[in-house]
């Protein structure tokens, strides 16, 4: 039987209540970031996915073709169908993939983290991929020179890797328009898990009405290339002389992008920065084919040979 006392005590009083909200309010500011981590965490591991997945396509085709990599411009979705003239979003890796669905990002050429910006409409030739290939696993356009390396030109001296149009010596097999068919072959890396193989770039805006983001263009695998390499966002859009995904100076993962190493493994790095200088770095940077790692220190362009 209730007691007067108990009969008047059936509800919370609203100082109660406001705390019980507050407590709420408190849990839920400490958990979300938590679980916002966590799913970067989720979409992060699936980039590493993904890549592991390109690693292995890499591999079989390095198997049927006498240990050669393809080219870094054919890595990319670059075919067109004959009779339409239109990309049909297969490069020289799909046979081993079979997973390039038009105007998604739910496929291994993609990072999941691109559905944050990616819209919906259509995109370079409509097939979405936010890895490159590294540039310099091209052979040498030149007589006696194993690997492109050898010409390389410092950074005070080149406008860009791929969009030298000159400034990279006379390696006219980094010219933007001018990659071999064939890449370079897996002898010719030294150190094939220092090495990067492909990597995680910004993407292209195109014009904004129709056009909002597209893949990376298929040639443009440098270490400037990296997303977060940027200070700024205009740093970005003045260097390639059309806007990039903003932001081009934040990486994929937080503070790291994923790298796929020619041995095959993937590791989250942190990216290089505006500044960087291969020279200064020869034991330990991951883009040349050869140099400290082997021993020695990246040797500066023999006139002779480079600009010939």
């Amino acid at each position: 039987m209730f007691t007067e006392k108990q009969a008047h005590r059936q509800g919370f009083t609203l100082i109660e209540l406001l705390v019980v909200i507050a407590i709420i309010a408190i849990l839920a500011a400490i958990l979300f970031p938590v679980f916002a981590q966590a799913r970067e965490k989720a979409r992060q591991i699936t980039c590493v996915s993904n890549l592991d997945q390109l690693g292995l396509a890499f591999l079989m085709y390095a198997q049927d073709y006498d240990e050669t990599l393809p080219a870094p411009y054919y890595f990319h979705f670059i075919i067109k169908d004959p009779t339409t003239g239109l990309y049909n979003g297969e490069s020289l890796l799909e046979p081993y993939i079979k997973n390039h669905p038009a105007m998604t990002v739910n496929t291994v050429w993609c990072c999941p983290d691109l559905g944050k910006h990616y819209t919906g409409k259509n995109s370079y030739g409509q097939f979405l991929c936010t890895y490159t290939m590294n540039v310099f696993l091209t052979p040498s356009s030149l007589p006696g020179i194993p690997d492109t390396d050898a010409c390389y030109t410092p950074p005070s001296l080149q406008a860009s890797v791929s969009w030298n149009g000159g400034d990279y010596s006379a390696e006219s097999n980094l010219d933007y328009n001018n990659y071999p068919a064939q890449g370079i072959t897996e002898a010719g890396i030294v150190a094939p898990a220092s090495t990067d193989l492909l990597f995680e770039g910004f993407v292209e805006d195109g014009d904004q009405s129709t056009d909002p983001y597209v893949g990376l263009s298929p040639r443009d695998g440098d270490y400037m290339s990296q997303r977060g390499f940027w200070n700024t966002q205009q740093a970005a859009n003045n260097f390639y002389n059309y806007p990039v995904q903003s932001p081009a100076t934040q990486p994929w993962h937080g503070s790291v992008n994923n790298y796929l190493f020619n041995d095959g493994h993937v590791k989250g790095m942190v990216p290089d920065k505006e500044g960087y200088n291969i020279q200064a770095n020869p034991s330990t940077n991951i883009w040349l084919t050869h140099d400290g790692r082997d021993g020695g220190t990246i040797p500066p362009p023999d006139p002779n040979q480079c600009n010939g």
